[in-house]
């Protein structure tokens, strides 16, 4: 008898693991979605008169405002180009998390076709 409601007391626990874990990837692609829904971004003259593409990865600080803060520059590709950028742009963000939370991320600056430039 008690292997006959083991089973299905198993079967409820495995359903609810698997509710749970989607439940989490949710909340998860949630934050992501909320932090990645921003501003336009705006893409520095030089780069766009010279064809230039580029990825900078950084990271913030989020305020009491939701605000990025204490924007730091931990790679860039082209170097000295999209650096200064980033930063202006990113501090125009608004971002979902716990203050306090640092957060690193990256900004992938890419031409639209009609710009002109064979990539």
């Amino acid at each position: 008898m008690r292997s006959a409601l083991a089973a299905p007391a198993l079967g409820v626990m495995s359903k609810m693991k698997k509710l749970l874990f989607a439940l989490g990837s949710l909340l998860f692609a949630h934050q992501v979605l909320a932090t990645s829904l921003k501003v336009p971004v705006e893409y520095p003259e030089y780069a766009i008169q010279n064809c230039i593409e580029g990825i900078v990865k950084f990271r913030y600080t989020i305020s009491i405002e939701n605000k990025p803060e204490k924007i730091q520059i931990l790679d860039a590709n082209p170097k000295g180009i999209f650096e200064e950028a980033t930063i202006k742009n990113v501090s125009r963000w608004h971002v979902e998390g716990e203050v306090g939370t640092v957060q690193e991320s990256q900004l992938t600056y890419k031409l639209a076709s009609d710009q002109g430039c064979n990539s």
